[in-house]
């Protein structure tokens, strides 16, 4: 994996990933720790597999924060759309940089 790749890998697994809650708030998803009962109760099973994604900054190639907003917009509701069955929620990625920092 080149330095970069490496690099952003692992900022990658020190941020946090806040899902927005539908009664308000949010939950955040830690890599290498448990999803948040609150998520897990979305799930349809104890086991059943789920995912976090985001349209923000494709590639890591940061984007105007109202493209960004759009992109999001757009791929919740294809999400939606094509998975009816499924628990769609909003969120986003808080990053840290490369001295731990927020």
């Amino acid at each position: 994996m080149p330095a970069s790749r490496a690099r952003l890998a692992a900022l990658y697994a020190r941020s946090a990933y806040r899902v927005r809650l539908p009664a308000g708030g949010h939950a955040t998803i830690v890599p290498g720790h448990a999803l948040p009962r609150v998520l897990r109760d979305h799930l349809p099973a104890p086991d059943a597999p789920w995912g976090f994604i985001t349209a923000w900054n494709p590639r890591s190639r940061p984007l105007a924060a109202t493209v960004n907003r759009e992109r999001q917009r757009r791929l919740l509701a294809g999400l939606r759309s094509a998975c009816p069955q499924a628990s769609i929620h909003a969120g986003a990625g808080v990053g840290h940089d490369e001295q731990g920092q927020c």
